[in-house]
């Protein structure tokens, strides 16, 4: 007998937990039947999946493996489900962006896309950075374009082009006109945090990737969003790092934006299930593949730096520094 859809779930949940009787409570069952169902799965493969002690709940090597194997059926079943819906409601392909991602590259591959693809009606699904890559495994997404390399199993990557990150201060800060900056000058500045994302995002989007610097230094207020991160630095109470294409899209008087030395720069991808692919998301990969040969539009006369000329910097309003 193979092991069913409900067993997968099952273990998954109880691995996730790290405790029978917490993922009975998930799965409404009684604590000794999630003890018995895991037996089963144990008997049914041969081999331990899970070292039981009154004090402590420990995966073995083959329940780790189990785990990770589970969540990937489980996810495939969700995406199934997901692709057979919308496939009954017509011809429907989702790309999930972050709202603020992808600048003109989005509405130039949303417009090239339907003329190539025929009778396909595109839809977008915005979502957090962190949370596009479990939507395309999951089925919600068919696609997803984002600013961050996910490791995620299931999912094939293509990246379509990287960009300089700027750091973004008010324009009254010190460092406004400076003739350099490295990264290091600015991790005593209160850089905004995002405390409700992964600590690796976290880290990338306060500039502190290629840093040793501890969590605890960061002072910088928590934030939830680009606009109130904007809004805190016109009132000089953060600083933050933008990809140079969305600091122009956001450019504001009372910013400016200025290239930093040993800051990472921000990549582009797009990601879809590692499976026979349909003719739908071919076309959308080629479409990509095709637009993002010249990556994010910026305009020649943002030169972000102290090459800038005060003349540029009143036409881009960023007073580029």
């Amino acid at each position: 007998m193979n092991l069913e859809l409900r067993h997968y779930r099952l273990f998954a949940t109880v691995a996730q937990t790290q405790s029978f009787s917490a993922a009975a409570r998930v799965l409404g069952m009684s604590q000794p039947a999630v003890s018995r169902g895991v037996a089963v799965i144990e008997r049914q493969l041969g081999t331990q999946l899970v070292e039981r002690t009154t004090r402590r709940f420990t995966l073995t090597r083959a329940g780790a493996t189990l785990h990770a194997e589970a969540q990937r059926v489980l996810d495939a079943a969700e995406a199934a489900e997901a692709a057979t819906i919308r496939s009954g409601t017509g011809q429907v392909l989702v790309v999930g962006v972050k709202a603020d991602s992808a600048g003109d590259f989005l509405p130039r591959l949303l417009n090239e896309y339907a003329s190539a693809s025929e009778g396909v009606r595109v839809e977008v699904d915005f979502r957090e950075t962190h949370e596009l890559a479990t939507a395309v495994t999951r089925g919600a997404c068919d696609a997803c374009v984002v600013a961050w390399p996910i490791t995620a199993h299931g999912l094939a990557w293509l990246e379509l082009w990287s960009e300089p990150r700027v750091a973004v201060i008010p324009h009254t800060h010190p460092l406004a006109t400076a003739d350099s900056l490295h990264v290091k000058d600015l991790v005593q500045e209160p850089v905004a945090r995002w405390p409700h994302l992964p600590e690796d995002l976290d880290r990338y989007y306060q500039g502190r990737d290629t840093l040793a610097v501890d969590a605890a230094s960061v002072t910088g207020p928590a934030v939830r969003g680009l606009a109130e991160t904007l809004r805190l630095v016109e009132l000089g109470k953060a600083i933050t790092f933008l990809p140079q294409s969305v600091a122009e899209r956001f450019q504001r008087p009372q910013l400016v934006a200025r290239h930093v030395t040993g800051l990472s720069c921000s990549r582009m991808f797009l990601g879809w299930r590692d499976q026979p692919l349909t003719p739908e998301i071919e076309q959308f990969i080629r479409t990509c593949r095709r637009l993002a040969s010249n990556g994010p539009s910026v305009s020649a006369a943002t030169q972000f730096g102290p090459d800038t000329t005060e003349a540029q910097r009143a036409r881009n309003g960023f007073n580029g520094g």
